[in-house]
């Protein structure tokens, strides 16, 4: 991962993509560069291998080792950008470890040949292919279900119930943890509220502010949205990443995306019962920087005396 994912999209995205030398901006902080050579390990036998052409030699194939796991060619364009990725090493500054790369798109992205989309045709193709993630959980819960079933002692189907639970509680089987939905479809009454009781000005892009749900799987191995009703916190999310929220969650969405966290708590459900408010929610300290220019009532402006 890390450069390799760097390569791949600097690969994909033929010259519109460049990479930034940023290592400056975190001065006086100590980086090091990203790497231009690694070697990958079989998912199977750890062997270490080079390159994809010397895996191949020795028989080494498998799914999960594709091309694009290793290092670009010595001397490609792609590896001499690797440099300018950011590693953040923890013995360095007595840090949690870090990996950064800043792209810049220098130009628009020219549309594929048609060798180039019969090269990709056989990808994965969600409206025609199975959902291999789905068969897999299906089986995996088909297994542990097994396994409670066929205990050749209560002490076994005990000890397999609790590993199926602990499996529903950790997320592992889900095919989401959350559910986002528009603040202006779930919550229509909250728009005009909290619009009237800030006086949020009316280029405030109200579409970006989601409820989250949280989801879990119930006795039957189904998805079931544990909370119901308004929603305890409002999240703002950037628009690209709000598009691609409504397009990959949702019953419409076959392959589903796995969010774990996702946007800025913009709103907060205020505990207190105040009848005179219009709204039951207060500013969450997240997002405030970016909503205050939005805000035309309840600012008091500080000055120094």
């Amino acid at each position: 991962e890390n450069e390799a994912v760097v390569a791949e999209i600097l690969r994909c995205s033929r010259g519109c993509l460049s990479l930034v030398d940023a290592r400056h901006m975190l001065e006086p902080l100590r980086t090091s560069k990203g790497l231009c050579q690694w070697r990958v390990a079989h998912p199977g036998n750890r062997q270490m291998f080079k390159s994809y052409a010397e895996a191949v030699e020795a028989g080494a194939t498998h799914k999960l080792l594709q091309p694009s796991n290793f290092p670009p060619a010595a001397g490609s364009e792609e590896s001499q950008e690797l440099s300018k990725c950011i590693r953040i090493l923890p013995h360095h500054n007595d840090t949690g470890a870090f990996f950064i790369a800043v792209f810049d798109k220098v130009s628009e992205m020219e549309q594929a040949s048609a060798s180039e989309v019969k090269q990709t045709e056989n990808g994965y193709d969600s409206d025609r292919d199975a959902d291999g993630e789905e068969l897999e959980r299906e089986r995996q819960l088909q297994r542990l279900e097994d396994a409670v079933a066929t205990g050749r002692s209560e002490q076994e189907r005990a000890k397999a119930l609790s590993r199926r639970e602990r499996a529903k509680a950790s997320g592992s089987l889900a095919r989401e943890l959350a559910r986002y939905k528009p603040v202006t479809q779930a919550m229509p009454d909250q728009d005009a509220a909290l619009r009237a009781f800030f006086g949020l000005h009316e280029s405030f892009p109200m579409e970006l502010l989601f409820c989250r749900y949280h989801l879990e799987l119930n006795a039957d191995g189904e998805q079931v949205q544990t909370h119901l009703g308004e929603a305890n916190q409002l999240i703002l999310l950037a628009k690209g990443t709000s598009e691609l929220l409504l397009w990959g969650t949702g019953d419409h969405a076959k392959r589903k995306l796995k969010v774990i966290a996702g946007g800025l708590r913009a709103f907060e459900k205020d505990r207190f019962d105040v009848s005179e408010r219009s709204s039951q929610f207060r500013f969450a300290q997240e997002a405030l920087e970016l909503i205050v220019p939005y805000v035309g009532q309840r600012v008091v402006a500080l000055e120094d005396p």
